[in-house]
């Protein structure tokens, strides 16, 4: 949709239903509450279920409308979230829950690995 034809509704929608739509909001039109609820919306339902949180769309989020709260929200459901976040909210709670989070995947991954170490190619 061209951007001039996109309105703060329509963005609005689509943010509703799909957190990942943020990225196409123009700027003048991303509010905190609309951010928001992109970061706490489910992400692409066809993806494996381990993309789904969408606390990645905090990278689309402009920094003068990331909080605390935002930047807490996305790590908890994406740990790599915390690469999008202001210094000045990096706590070493923060960056502790995003090596947990991560290190969840690592273990799911390391599992698998194990599991093919023991089949005869």
């Amino acid at each position: 949709m061209p951007e001039n034809l996109r309105t703060a509704e329509i963005c609005g929608t689509a943010v509703w239903q799909s957190g990942n739509a943020l990225e196409y909001v123009p700027e003048p039109l991303k509010m905190p509450e609309m951010c928001l609820t992109a970061i706490r919306q489910e992400g692409d339902k066809h993806y494996h279920k381990s993309t789904r949180w969408n606390g990645y769309a905090l990278q689309y989020v402009p920094e003068d409308i990331k909080t605390r709260e935002m930047c807490e929200i996305a790590v908890s459901q994406a740990g790599k979230a915390l690469e999008y976040v202001p210094e000045k909210f990096k706590t070493r709670e923060l960056c502790l829950a995003a090596i947990w989070k991560m290190a969840g995947h690592l273990n799911m991954y390391q599992n698998i690995l194990l599991q093919l170490s023991f089949v005869k190619m």
